[in-house]
């Protein structure tokens, strides 16, 4: 099964950043840490639907307050984030919506091991989608 999107947490450092570039990289880092931990249970098909559930939520939660975390135009280093956030707001808002209704897909598989699957792949595309267009390449 192909994990598009699910990128390591890490990979630059969040050392010296503060404020709302620090409040957006812990978020990143809680949406990473939870793709990942769906993404070993699609994989193995050991799905938890406690577990899955509670990470699903969270990631609802987080594409919830995405554009808030991006209002402030930000995006000096240590940031990841691209200027095209804010020139192509209305998309990068979507992409967030996108994260969310994978999300909501997730909940919804429960522990069927054909839907979880599909429903994380939807994840992990939502993730590239953004990640694409919006972040510092690495």
């Amino acid at each position: 099964m192909m994990m598009a999107g699910l990128i390591p947490v890490g990979s630059i450092s969040h050392e010296g950043a503060t404020g709302p570039v620090k409040a957006r990289m812990d978020a990143m880092g809680e949406v990473s840490r939870n793709a990942k931990l769906l993404g070993l249970m699609a994989k193995s098909g050991a799905i938890d639907p406690p577990t899955a559930a509670d990470a699903a939520l969270q990631l609802r939660q987080y594409a919830a307050e995405m554009p808030g975390l991006f209002q402030e135009r930000m995006f000096d280093a240590p940031s990841e984030a691209l200027p095209e956030i804010w020139e192509n707001w209305a998309d990068f808002v979507a992409k967030a919506q996108a994260m969310g209704a994978a999300a909501i897909q997730i909940e919804a598989a429960g522990a069927d091991p054909a839907a979880f699957s599909q429903a994380v792949q939807n994840l992990g595309q939502s993730c590239t989608a953004c990640h694409e267009l919006y972040r510092l390449k690495q």
